[in-house]
């Protein structure tokens, strides 16, 4: 997949595997619970968005967010 409509090389996303999670708990009486998850757990990096800028000769991209865990 790429993530501009020129198909411009370096933007190219590669085959990507994404893992998340989360666990709830909450209380037999229901007086508290408790959250915990994360993202991208497996902390897999990829350009997301970009866009060439050939007059200056270089391409701009952003990547996803690293693995993040609250």
């Amino acid at each position: 997949m790429f993530n501009d409509s020129l198909n411009t090389p370096q933007l190219k996303r590669p085959v990507t595997n994404m893992v998340d999670a989360s666990v709830h708990y909450v209380s037999p009486n229901a007086l508290y619970d408790f959250a915990l998850g994360g993202t991208n757990l497996t902390d897999t990096r990829f350009v997301t968005a970009g866009s060439p800028n050939y007059g200056a000769g270089e391409v701009g991209g952003y990547y996803n967010p690293p693995r993040m865990c609250i």
